[in-house]
């Protein structure tokens, strides 16, 4: 009797599960959300993270909410484990470099 019911269900594979680390789930592509998080991705470069301003402006432009924008971009550090401590220590090395 199990046989019957398993000869007429179909198996349905679920979603590829988005990646998730430091509490925080990446947002599907094709969001508003996403769209935070790709522009974040598109403006870092090898020398550190994209800037606040520059995720702001960039976003701004294209239309997203500036307060969805302000959200997601915090969530997108947090991802990425870089924290006020992560930050500073940045600025630490960019000023010895300068002087």
């Amino acid at each position: 009797m199990a046989e019957q019911a398993d000869a007429g269900t179909a198996t349905v594979e679920a979603p590829p599960k988005q990646p998730s680390q430091n509490g925080v789930t990446r947002p599907k592509t094709g969001t508003k959300t996403g769209r935070v998080w790709e522009i974040s991705d598109e403006l870092s470069t090898s020398d550190g993270p994209a800037a606040r301003k520059d995720v702001m402006a960039a976003g701004e432009a294209e239309g997203l909410n500036s307060a969805t924008i302000a959200t997601q971009y915090g969530r997108w550090r947090k991802f990425h484990g870089l924290g006020r401590a992560a930050v500073a220590a940045a600025s630490e090395d960019t000023a010895e470099v300068e002087e």
